[in-house]
């Protein structure tokens, strides 16, 4: 055989196989990440790729509602079940379903749980293309993946297949707002919360009149209708035992309601009804605790609305995981979940005293820098708070100076206070290298840097950067303003 006949088709399989690799790098370089994120679109899909083979016991699928209302922390924590969200914002029944048959090529669930709200959804492919594609772009490049971009295709015009599967066509113009963050993988990916979003609770409530009985004008989407269907007979090929909720919303109806329950009658899939009386006597969303807004729950109210879903699911036989060699990583999730509620209160805080009683706790180290004058931004009781945080120097004793200090737990670890700016460098306790820098050389006049990364500062006031232990990652940055109105930068 004569190698030398054929050397043109290695060379361009070689040639091919180099493009290719190049193309894997900048398409996985210039998607959108949230390296320091966790409720976020864009770590869905990662942190499930994250979970061992066959641990995974219930899927979560469906638009906001249910991915801020299940929460698998309380899942696992109450009733041992395994489960991860794959839920986003609008999801469309096109979407759930491929990723769905993504998800089956590691996982063998018991149920799959989808939100019935998606039967009446309309087409939503045109306007939320950012969200699908937070999604999307973390498949990798499969047969599956292929299917979902021709499919979009049909019903988006924006979605052609070659922008749906090279991201770098789509962001072409992020070569410019590169970060370090784009080429680092942050420590915290170790920890999930499988998909949830915590929100905090605001004042409102459900409107009056809600699930009256009404004209009947709901009806199942066409576009909804194919694809949900498409998931119930996945589901029945594979063995699955598919769910279907309706997540608490003041838009829900009666209508609605039986429509959700005659589908899944038809199809002898059983429907949990969360706006029914019986399981809204059980829920008692409060206004100012439960709910987010009218048709989200939040935090509080999604631990309620689980409670009633891992009661179904446990009784349809999905088993108890604990004590099993899931329990020990589950355990340190369910720890990361509980640390997260705090970060979600402590990022709600607008109150400069609230918000400094909030961050006095032992897991958060607290970077402090400022430099200018400060005198008219320490009033009230922010500088008896101060002193409880750590802070030991007397900052309204002179009105031009340049601060930086780390406190923790009400315990200083470091302070310094001159009348020209300074910086410090150190390691905190479990290796994250910090640069505190009030020195007007810099790019900012008073910054935080953490591994490299800018955190915070630049700003008129005095910064507060606040790092988690247990999340491993900055979770708030505030300013205390020292021009009106005097208050918090966030």
């Amino acid at each position: 055989m004569n190698i030398r006949r054929y050397a043109w088709v290695i060379e361009l399989l070689a040639a091919s196989v180099v493009v290719l690799l190049v193309l894997y790098t900048i398409n996985h370089t210039v998607i959108k990440r949230d390296n320091l994120g966790y409720s976020s679109l864009s770590r869905t899909l990662p942190d499930y790729y994250a979970q061992p083979a066959d641990s995974v016991d219930v899927l979560l699928l469906g638009t906001s509602k249910t991915m801020s209302g299940l929460m698998p922390a309380i899942l696992w924590h109450e009733y041992g079940i395994s489960s991860h969200l794959l839920a986003g914002t609008g999801q469309a029944p096109l979407l759930s379903y491929y990723l769905l048959e993504e998800a089956l090529k590691s996982q063998h669930p018991k149920a799959v749980v989808v939100e019935g709200n998606m039967l009446l959804r309309i087409n939503n492919l045109d306007y939320l293309d950012e969200a699908y594609y937070a999604t999307i772009d973390h498949i990798p490049l499969s047969l599956t993946k292929i299917k979902l971009a021709l499919e979009m295709w049909s019903y988006a015009e924006y979605a052609s297949p070659e922008v749906t599967l090279l991201p770098f066509i789509r962001y072409h113009q992020r070569w410019l707002k590169l970060t370090k963050t784009d080429f680092v993988l942050d420590p915290i990916y170790r920890r999930s919360l499988h998909g949830a979003w915590l929100w905090p609770a605001r004042r409102v409530q459900l409107a009056e009149g809600y699930m009256a009985i009404d004209d009947g004008g709901a009806a199942i989407v066409d576009f909804a209708g194919i694809y949900m269907q498409r998931i119930a007979d996945l589901c029945a090929h594979e063995g699955i035992q598919l769910v279907i909720v309706n997540m608490p919303d003041q838009n829900w109806s009666t209508s609605r309601s039986d429509l959700t329950m005659a589908w899944g009658q038809e199809r002898g899939v059983p429907v949990i009804e969360l706006n029914d009386s019986d399981n809204m006597a059980e829920l008692v969303l409060e206004p100012g605790v439960d709910l987010f807004d009218p048709s989200h729950l939040s935090k509080e109210g999604a631990v309620k609305a689980t409670r009633i879903v891992g009661r179904f699911l446990r009784d349809a036989g999905v088993p108890d995981r604990r004590g099993t060699a899931l329990e020990a990583e589950w355990n340190l999730d369910y720890d990361f979940y509980e640390a997260y509620r705090r970060v979600v209160d402590l990022r709600d805080t607008t109150d400069p005293g609230t918000w400094l009683q909030f961050v006095n706790n032992p897991d958060y180290t607290v970077l402090i820098v400022s430099r200018l004058d400060m005198t008219e931004a320490l009033v009230g009781d922010v500088p008896w708070l101060l002193s409880q945080l750590g802070v030991k120097a007397n900052l309204t004793a002179t009105p031009t100076w340049s601060y930086i200090g780390i406190v923790r737990g009400g315990q200083t670890i470091y302070e310094q206070f001159e009348d020209e700016p300074i910086t410090y460098d150190t390691d905190l306790a479990d290796g994250r290298h910090v640069r505190i820098s009030s020195n007007t050389d810099e790019p900012n006049p008073s910054i935080v840097l953490m591994d490299g990364i800018h955190q915070g500062g630049g700003q008129q006031g005095i910064t507060f950067v606040v790092y988690s232990h247990q999340m491993r990652s900055v979770v708030d940055v505030i300013t205390l303003n020292s021009s009106p109105p005097r208050h918090f930068i966030r």
